[in-house]
């Protein structure tokens, strides 16, 4: 599954502010004791993949795009 973040703000710093927060709560991995599960799927970890920086001309503001890669695995195996 794919996460994407869009933020805009009126100063690059605060973009940047805002990707270091979402990297916080996004970017990590999950220890085999401590299993995330979504139905029959366990979340092993997410990952930012890509992150673009452009200034919006039209609303005067920066804009600034992250996406997250999360990596599920099936709780049971299929023979």
């Amino acid at each position: 599954m794919a996460l994407q973040f869009h933020v805009f703000a009126t100063r690059y710093q605060i973009a940047d502010d805002v990707a270091n927060v979402l990297d916080d709560i996004w970017h990590w991995s999950v220890e085999q004791q401590r299993d995330v599960q979504y139905g029959d799927w366990i979340l092993l970890n997410t990952r930012r993949f890509s992150g673009n920086e452009v200034y919006a001309k039209e609303i005067k503001l920066h804009q600034k795009t992250l996406s997250y890669w999360q990596t599920y695995v099936e709780t049971t195996q299929r023979a």
